[in-house]
């Protein structure tokens, strides 16, 4: 990504739009793979029918299938490794995509993230410099297409079922 003469606020906003896209396929592909696992390779054995909502506990799923799943055992390093980044990165992640940014400058930009835990209200808030928040947004991008990449090797050796699209989590 190139700067040139854009404003800070200008390039901070293309970094939180490429952050925020990246981690929306990426959780599509983890959710693909997750009911693909469900639905093709004998994931229900040992899966709940109810599949994870919170990216997280996707993440712990998928690393768990990568290690219990016979069919996945050509991917299965890969799979785990890619959760293990995701994992990484994904406190920063939340608090880009779920937080306030404010106060950009030259020099970065500022996120607040206001959570409300029991009668609690939390507060956390981190500092990105604009090269940190454009690596950040690199790193999100390759590892969106990694999870693509492995969802459609997946795709390819396992398709839906034919006339029937994967169904929703409860089914």
């Amino acid at each position: 990504m190139t700067v040139d003469n854009r404003s800070p606020r200008d390039v901070g906003y293309h970094c939180i739009g490429v952050i925020v896209n990246s981690w929306a396929m990426l959780e599509q592909c983890a959710d693909l793979m997750m009911m693909r696992i469900y639905w093709r390779i004998g994931g229900s054995d040992w899966m709940k029918p109810k599949l994870p909502k919170a990216l997280g506990e996707k993440l712990n799923l998928l690393k768990q299938a990568a290690e219990k799943t016979v069919s996945l055992s050509d991917i299965s390093d890969e799979l785990g490794a890619a959760c293990d980044k995701a994992a990484e990165l994904h406190h920063e992640r939340h608090l880009i995509v779920h937080g306030v940014a404010s106060d950009f400058t030259a020099d970065g930009v500022t996120y607040d993230r206001w959570k409300i835990e029991g009668a609690k209200l939390l507060h956390g808030r981190k500092r990105f410099s604009l090269i940190d928040l454009i690596d950040f947004s690199e790193a999100s991008s390759k590892l969106a297409r990694r999870f693509h990449n492995l969802n459609t090797r997946m795709e390819y050796r396992w398709p839906a079922p034919k006339g029937r699209p994967f169904a929703s989590r409860t089914e």
